[in-house]
């Protein structure tokens, strides 16, 4: 049996477990009090006092060290199944000298609450995944040291999974942090701090009617992707997921989130902040996405190298600034530079997703004539299809500085 409730720092709902029994014979393994160190952290004392007393299952209590250099998975799988076999309770990791050397597989695990001190490192090498999480299980408090691995650190293979306060950081890694494959599933204010990623960080294998209700909320992406991989990877026909309210701060991507062309449908995608547009193949009519402006960058974003100019329109070159756009921290679209050599009424060029108008906006750029300026239309759809028109038969160089719109997208 599970509860819900409301955590005290936001309104997401996640997973308490109440069929949690006390201690009654593991050799003083389990603990039936917090432990006071525990106890004096504001954090993890919200998430304490909602449990109550329960079994606890510290990890050092069944050998493991924390040094780095021994290997601890023995030790936690021991843990986790005197938990599985009292039905639940608090796997707890308290603060190592080091890190928790894990280099095999953990058992999968249920009606728990993963808790570490908040500086509690889990040294990965070795077989994926690293976590198995089937169901009613909230795992706080947990930083994921990563090395050059091909290992998927956390599988929710089961329902009602919070995972909340977690981090994860390190490199040159060749597999999702997370895995989404069944319905009622949360990853919410944590932080993915990696380098020379080859793969998106989250995957929804949503197909064929699982992981609906998947909710990926308040969460900062400081990672880097290679080859064009995405934060967010939904896979094809995925249904009732949400993402919003995210922070990238990492490199700028191609895609920030990828719904594959598909039947998906019933989902939102708002009001996240991305260094990448988001690609929207699903073909529903029950969705929502919006608002997902691109994170303030302190430079340009060219088009030449971008988006790319079409209709033999190019840069104008010389003194002249190149053309460009950025989205402000207020979700306005700038656009700035001097473009020449298309013909008047084509589209010189096409914003991405995430610097679009809701709607067709119409603004005055310059036509920079050898005899005067004159005004040149400047026409931007809600599809990101920049066209410019020229007054009559005069063309020119047409400065599109001082343009700006709010993005709708």
């Amino acid at each position: 049996m599970r509860s819900t409730a409301t955590n005290s720092d936001d309104d997401s709902a996640y997973i308490l477990v109440s069929n949690i029994v006390t201690d009654d014979g593991f050799s003083g393994a389990s603990d039936s009090n917090v432990p006071s160190t525990l106890a004096a952290q504001d954090y993890i004392a919200t998430q304490v006092a909602t449990v109550g007393t329960t079994a606890w299952f510290d990890v050092t209590k069944y050998g493991a060290t924390g040094d780095g250099t021994t290997s601890d998975a023995t030790s936690v799988n021991s843990a986790i199944a005197a938990l599985n076999t009292k039905g639940g309770g608090v796997l707890y990791f308290p603060t190592p000298s080091v890190g928790y050397k894990i280099d095999s597989s953990l058992t999968a695990i249920s009606n728990a609450l993963i808790l570490g001190t908040g500086s509690t490192i889990l040294s990965i090498s070795g077989a994926n995944p690293l976590w198995t999480l089937t169901d009613n299980n909230e795992m706080t408090g947990i930083v994921h040291q990563l090395a050059a691995t091909n290992r998927t650190q956390i599988q929710m293979v089961g329902q009602k999974n919070v995972v909340r306060n977690t981090e994860f950081f390190g490199g040159s890694l060749a597999a999702a942090h997370i895995e989404v494959r069944e319905d009622d599933n949360i990853i919410t204010n944590c932080e993915f701090d990696t380098t020379n990623n080859s793969v998106a960080l989250i995957k929804i294998f949503g197909n064929n009617g699982v992981a609906n209700n998947t909710l990926i909320q308040n969460n900062i992406f400081d990672s880097v992707l290679s080859n064009d991989f995405p934060i967010v990877l939904v896979e094809a026909n995925s249904n009732a997921f949400t993402i919003s309210d995210n922070l990238h701060n990492g490199s700028a991507l191609t895609h920030s989130v990828v719904v594959p062309a598909g039947t998906s449908d019933w989902y939102i995608i708002s009001n996240n902040s991305f260094r990448g547009p988001v690609s929207d193949g699903g073909t529903g009519t029950n969705k929502l996405v919006n608002n997902n402006p691109l994170a303030n960058l302190s430079t340009w974003t060219a088009i030449t190298g971008g988006v790319g100019y079409t209709n033999s329109w190019a840069d104008a070159g010389g003194a002249l600034a190149t053309g460009g756009f950025y989205v402000d921290a207020h979700g306005r679209v700038q656009l700035h530079g001097s473009i020449k050599s298309g013909a008047s009424a084509t589209v010189a060029f096409t914003l991405p997703v995430g610097a679009r108008p809701a709607k067709t906006e119409v603004a005055t750029g310059t036509a920079e004539l050898a005899a005067s300026n004159v005004p040149a239309e400047v026409s931007i759809a809600s599809t990101g299809a920049v066209t410019i028109t020229f007054v009559g038969s005069l063309t020119g160089n047409v400065s599109l500085s001082g343009i700006s719109f709010l993005n709708g997208q």
